[in-house]
């Protein structure tokens, strides 16, 4: 979706280079060539901005890094609980959502451009059923109470047709809704006639441009025209063409018409225009006899005159628009092997959600890169093993079969029983590779990930039943272990457990009846209470390690003991 949009928006910005000119100039271009010389003009440069589709060129003048574009953070919005099976299977979801509003987790990042990019295809949508939606109330209104034309009429119209080599005489019909005559419809148009009696010299000329409408297939060009209108309905450039390139299909119908007439028919059709061409625009999908004044002066002025057709010049405009419109290549550059399993490291994430009273849910969720490659040749292998107390040793896989897309978020759930069950669990990741994607030893060779050690770092999960949630920059530069006596050691990482101490938590089956100044009580329940008591590594080592260690070890200190009751998640019923 996103590159579509770029490639929309580029070529929006090239094109809009090639239209001011030639619209600033359309005045004097419909004095100097002829309107078929312009409508050829308007028509490929219209079919250039309906599809945003690169041109090959051997150079590029302009590429947009699309990587480059910062992100939006949305609100995360509520995700409904769900029953977590034993054990835990694969399962594709949506981004998680739903936390205790105390510990709300940041909504997913969502690039500004994705958003950008998802409005544009909500206005583009848009746009397409307001003008369906009031195509079908006009074509209804008109109809409504519409009256076929007398058996004159009908012979006339059918001669004429006949005349002009139509295939099908479309049906004529006479409405006191129309102030002018119009066809309406591309299937299946319509002819429609105001309820008023027109002079049968009148109606000849009336008949006659209506039906080189349809014989020239009018109707379908002006379809074609709102095509560029909804992909670029943000270009007033792109408006300002179509509306110019319907005044030009009205003065090719008028030349085709009187092509070959001596000048008193031609000063029949000019009468005809000055009595019926008052009166606005007809809906979309329909052709008009009539139009606005600066329309009809250049009408009138277009019967008598006769212009060069200018096929040279127009031949050139035409080259150089297609070749501006290609200048600017939207240049998404594939990831390397490296840079794809990078990005899919770093779009894990490990999420605490309380799905209910006492009940704990984790989930660890990933996403694969865009631009890096077939998303077929993508290969994950997720498993691990959990040691369970009803089953004893079982073996895990996830997303076996799996058929990968780029920027699915996918995930895995896990109640906090089975977190605690678990004793690995793994991600090997080869990416799509073969010269395009990056070396072929990174791709061949791949990259395994821990996602165990991921979900221990974001939060320590007890087999007794409660969870930690442990602060930043604990899940970068801290760690846990389980102590011979039942209890837990939180350290500095960099520092090691011997001198890296930062607490202890104590987990006692009674309360304690008296605290001391470093004990404090997180929480418990019948037969297991929690107690995290301070310590301090010995400044000879803090001394040694340097100031970045001694950064960290502060940093982690003062993120512990900033909020301590907050450490203790959830009980986890059992």
């Amino acid at each position: 979706m996103e590159s579509l949009f770029v490639r929309v928006l580029t070529l929006s910005l090239t094109g809009s280079a090639v239209l001011l000119p030639l619209l600033l100039l359309a005045p004097r271009l419909r004095g100097r060539y002829a309107a078929g010389t312009l409508s050829v003009l308007w028509l490929v440069l219209a079919l250039r901005m309906a599809l945003p589709v690169p041109l090959s060129l051997p150079w590029t003048a302009v590429t947009v890094d699309v990587s480059a574009l910062p992100s939006v953070t949305l609100p995360a919005a509520p995700r409904a609980p769900a029953e977590v099976p034993e054990p835990a299977g694969p399962e594709s979801v949506e981004p998680p959502r739903a936390v205790p509003p105390a510990a709300a987790p940041e909504g997913r990042p969502l690039p500004l451009l994705e958003l950008a990019a998802w409005v544009w295809l909500a206005g583009g949508l848009a746009l397409v059923g307001y003008q369906g939606a009031a195509y079908l109330l006009a074509r209804r209104r008109l109809l409504r109470g519409a009256q076929p034309g007398t058996e004159e009429e009908r012979a006339q119209l059918a001669a004429l047709a006949a005349e002009l080599g139509l295939r099908r005489t479309p049906r004529l019909l006479k409405t006191e809704e129309a102030d002018a005559p119009l066809v309406v419809g591309l299937g299946r148009p319509v002819l429609l006639l105001p309820g008023r009696p027109l002079p049968a010299d009148e109606r000849e000329v009336v008949l006659l441009h209506e039906l080189t409408h349809l014989r020239r297939h009018d109707l379908a060009h002006k379809a074609l025209l709102f095509v560029p209108c909804a992909v670029h309905w943000f270009n007033p450039l792109v408006w300002w063409m179509a509306r110019e390139a319907g005044r030009t299909l009205e003065l090719c119908c008028d030349a085709r018409v009187v092509r070959g007439r001596d000048e008193a028919f031609r000063r029949r059709y000019g009468t005809a225009l000055l009595h019926l061409a008052a009166g606005g625009r007809g809906p979309v999908l329909s052709t008009r006899f009539g139009g606005g004044g600066r329309l009809l002066r250049a009408r009138l002025a277009n019967l008598f005159q006769h212009r060069r057709r200018g096929a040279a010049a127009a031949g050139l405009v035409l080259a150089a628009a297609l070749a501006v419109t290609s200048l600017a290549a939207c240049e998404q550059r594939l990831l390397t092997a490296e840079e794809a399993m990078d990005a899919l490291e770093e779009s894990i994430e490990v999420r605490e959600y309380d799905i209910g009273p006492g009940e704990l849910e984790y989930c660890i969720s990933f996403r694969l890169p865009e631009h890096s490659g077939p998303e077929e040749e993508w290969n994950l292998h997720i498993a691990g093993r959990a040691e369970t107390e009803a089953l004893g040793g079982i073996s895990l896989h996830y997303f076996d079969g799996e058929d990968w897309t780029a920027e699915k978020t996918y995930g895995i759930y896990l109640s906090s029983g089975q977190a605690a069950d678990l004793t690995e669990l793994t991600m090997e990741v080869w990416p799509p590779h073969g010269g395009r994607t990056g070396t072929y030893d990174a791709a061949l060779h791949g990259r395994s990930i821990d996602l165990r050690a991921l979900l221990r770092e974001h939060f320590y999960v007890d087999a007794r039943g409660f969870s930690l949630a442990l602060p930043e920059p604990w899940p970068d530069l801290g760690a846990v272990q389980a102590l011979d006596g039942g209890g837990l050691l939180l350290y500095c990482r960099a520092l090691g457990p011997e001198c890296g101490g930062i607490a202890q938590l104590h987990i006692e089956t009674e309360p304690l009846e008296v605290l001391t100044g470093r004990d404090t009580l997180l929480g418990g329940r019948e037969g297991c209470w929690l107690y995290l008591y301070g310590l301090q590594a010995p400044l000879p080592s803090l001394r040694e390690a340097g100031e970045g260690v001694q950064e960290q070890y502060h940093a982690l200190y003062q993120a512990l003991y900033a909020d301590p009751e907050e450490l203790l998640s959830l009980w986890a019923e059992g």
